[in-house]
């Protein structure tokens, strides 16, 4: 039974890497299986690397913690009877593991032996073995060979614990579910968003665990690299930065990091993204989007002197801004890149679709209710594959999307494992090799991230074993069947969502919390530390705001919403309702259920607002009688999302990761979903008061 939480409370689960307790001491081995036995050596070999050292240490952690056995780490090699760990060489066969990461594992009467392709590949090895035991709840290993390698490397993920905050247990969190890069927000040397921190000391711990770090450019470049001085400048910035931290794997440029002071006539004069409209019109662009004349020479610059330092070091390119532009404009962009740098792309940004409740909608960039890569993203990965680039995508594969701004992942397993099918397809066919997984809503274990771990690394696996050996992981010998039939509704209702810009700014990232405003414009309080707080935010909910990308008019497009959001509301309610029916669950199911009825609020919040706006609009436009009726009618909506913002209350109290995000912090947690009670409570008794009193012609 969960007990209430009080703020951050989840970090505390965040770093526990090994759960206690796991064995079932009543269970016993079959004769087709090696036992992991008290005082069993890991035989790591006289030249393990710091990696295989580190996974070896935290193997023998995982059997004293989540076995009961106590084992011992050895410097030896091929010792009998023990679980030998190393580096395959020629005489291996390591056919179908044969890539970064790769590994096999042989096991028999005599013992286990993973080999790994590299020092990862013994890492993940181990790692696998861990799942394989904590299926079992035992540590009894099926005898026989088994074969792995992952289908995508890098895979980025940004930090779930706080922004830009790695601890051990997180990174070893995160290399237990087959990341294997990490990316920090990076203003200058030395410093995030969040002020100082030592890079090289985070890139050292990553290390250990396997890890590469990408810088995330937060670097101003406020000088063209053609005027004198110009690449003395950039190497006093990104050179500067590998110079002091070599370990950098590479950067990553994206909107503000890809604006510079071009000097084609189109592009804006400054270095930001929106153009200064004091002038009508405008009629300037921003070089993240439009592919100026020096472009190439911009890159080239920073490629230069970051590999001064690091010959190796990646330059990636990601295409967000330029990919709402015309075909002909996104390719002519993609050609600005450099051929020995890396162009990344988002998977689902400006998807036209249809929602499983039959209604066309659009996506502004990143969802799961379309499982489909977008037309533009296929066009371009097919354009950048065709001229010879190297190509990443931005997938949100780690879990989560702008769907639930506030929440640790989406649960909605069915259609990730969708997505996932389609990455495969745009590996094999158009040579997609690398993932960026998370955005700076962070990245947190969860049955997803497993999830999607087996399935990129086992391509030739049947998904549905590998999708209910991972349930078994994580909620154990539970009603499967239901389970799963749960998380199909969740699916379903997912796949039901709009993402247009105005959603993904209100009820989609915030949930419950999102206020109600006519006339104030404010926001749930966020602290001065966070990094955007409620600055991403919408205070109204309202087309105006410039939160809208529309695809169709106005009035023809919300009515259709509220369709789409209240079967969605429909099938959430079902999931729920499903897996309340589950017997005995275990912790990590009573966290999925609070997770479900959390969504079950969201859902209900998009509706409300929607429904509310819509009279609203029609209250300012309205005769005496007819104002009347709406005040009433906006009352009974705001009275119902109070009910529902306590029902969030109810989940929030018991899962302090619920309303937290890590560059927003606490926005939607109970405190400020009291918060919004207030607001709507304010609403109500004084703004549409204001209406009753005009109409009555009351002084």
């Amino acid at each position: 039974m969960l007990k209430k939480e009080i703020n951050y409370k989840f970090h505390e689960r965040m770093l526990e890497i090994h759960q206690k307790g796991i064995r079932d001491n009543n269970l016993t081995p079959s004769n087709d299986e090696f036992v992991i036995e008290e005082g069993i050596c890991i035989a790591i070999g006289n030249d393990a690397d710091i990696v295989i050292e580190t996974a070896a240490k935290d193997f023998s952690d995982y059997l004293i913690t989540s076995m009961g056995v106590a084992s011992m780490v050895s410097y030896k090699s091929d010792i009998k009877g023990a679980i030998n760990v190393k580096v395959a060489d020629s005489s291996v066969d390591m056919t179908d593991a044969d890539s970064r990461k790769g590994f096999r594992i042989d096991t028999d009467a005599d013992g286990i032996t993973i080999y790994g392709f590299d020092a990862r590949g013994c890492a993940q090895g181990l790692y696998y073995l861990e799942k394989r035991m904590t299926v079992r709840k035992a540590p009894f290993i099926a005898f026989g060979i088994v074969k792995k390698k992952p289908l995508f490397s890098p895979q980025m993920v940004h930090s779930g614990y706080g922004l830009d905050n790695y601890p051990n247990e997180h990174l070893a969190q995160i290399a237990h579910d087959g990341r294997d890069a990490i990316l920090l927000f990076v203003k200058e040397f030395n410093l995030t968003p969040y002020g100082f921190l030592d890079f090289n000391e985070l890139i050292y711990r990553a290390a250990k665990y396997g890890i590469d770090v990408y810088a995330y450019s937060y670097i101003k470049n406020t000088m063209h690299p053609e005027d004198p001085g110009g690449y003395e400048y950039y190497d006093a910035t990104y050179g500067k930065l590998f110079k002091n931290c070599p370990g950098f794997k590479g950067v990553i440029l994206v909107e503000s990091g890809l604006c510079f002071p071009s000097k084609d006539p189109k592009a804006l004069k400054g270095t930001g993204i929106v153009a200064d409209y004091s002038q009508i019109p405008a009629g300037q662009v921003t070089p993240a989007g439009y592919p100026c004349c020096d472009m190439t020479v911009f890159l080239n610059c920073i490629k230069d002197v970051i590999r001064k330092y690091r010959e190796d070091a990646e330059l990636v390119v990601w295409s967000y801004t330029a990919q709402r532009n015309s075909e002909e404009v996104r390719h002519q962009w993609i050609s600005q890149i450099p051929k020995d740098a890396t162009v990344l792309m988002t998977y689902d940004k400006n998807a036209h679709y249809t929602t499983k409740a039959g209604i066309k909608t659009y996506s502004r960039d990143y969802t799961l209710s379309y499982s489909e890569p977008s037309e533009k993203m296929l066009s371009d990965i097919k354009f950048a594959h065709e001229n010879g680039y190297k190509i990443y995508a931005m997938t949100n594969t780690g879990g989560l999307t702008w769907d639930m701004g506030v929440m640790p992942y989406q649960p909605g397993a069915q259609l990730w494992m969708k997505r996932y099918e389609r990455l495969k397809d745009l590996a094999e066919n158009y040579g997609l090799s690398g993932l960026m997984e998370s955005h700076h809503y962070g990245f947190y274990p969860s049955m997803i991230s497993k999830l999607s771990n087996e399935i990129y690394r086992d391509v030739k696996a049947d998904t549905e074993e590998l999708f209910e050996d991972v349930l078994k992981h994580e909620f154990g010998e539970t009603d499967l069947k239901k389970l799963k039939e749960a998380l199909q509704y969740m699916s379903d209702s997912n796949e039901c969502y709009t993402a247009s810009g105005l959603d993904e700014c209100s009820t989609l990232r915030i949930g419950a919390a999102y206020p109600f405003n006519i006339k104030l414009e404010l926001k749930p309080p966020t602290p001065s530390y966070a990094h955007f707080g409620n600055r991403i935010v919408a205070a109204r909910f309202d087309t105006e705001k410039g939160w809208q990308m529309q695809h169709r008019l106005f009035g023809e497009e919300m009515p259709d919403e509220v369709i789409s959001w209240e079967k969605a509301l429909e099938y959430a309610r079902k999931g729920v309702e499903i897996l309340e029916s589950i017997e005995n669950p275990n912790e990590n199911l009573e966290r999925l259920i609070l997770l479900c009825k959390y969504i079950v609020c969201q859902c209900v919040s998009s509706i409300n607002i929607k429904k509310w706006y819509l009279k609203k609009m029609e209250l300012d436009h309205s005769k005496k009688d007819r104002a009347l009726e709406l005040v009433s009618e906006m009352r009974e909506i705001m009275r119902e999302e109070i009910k529902n913002a306590e029902a969030a209350i109810e989940c929030t109290d018991y899962d302090s990761r619920l309303g937290w995000e890590p560059s927003m912090e606490y926005i939607a947690d109970s405190d400020h979903l009291r918060w919004k009670i207030a607001q709507v409570k304010y609403v109500m008794e004084n703004e549409l008061e204001e209406y009753v009193k005009v109409a009555n012609n009351e002084d």
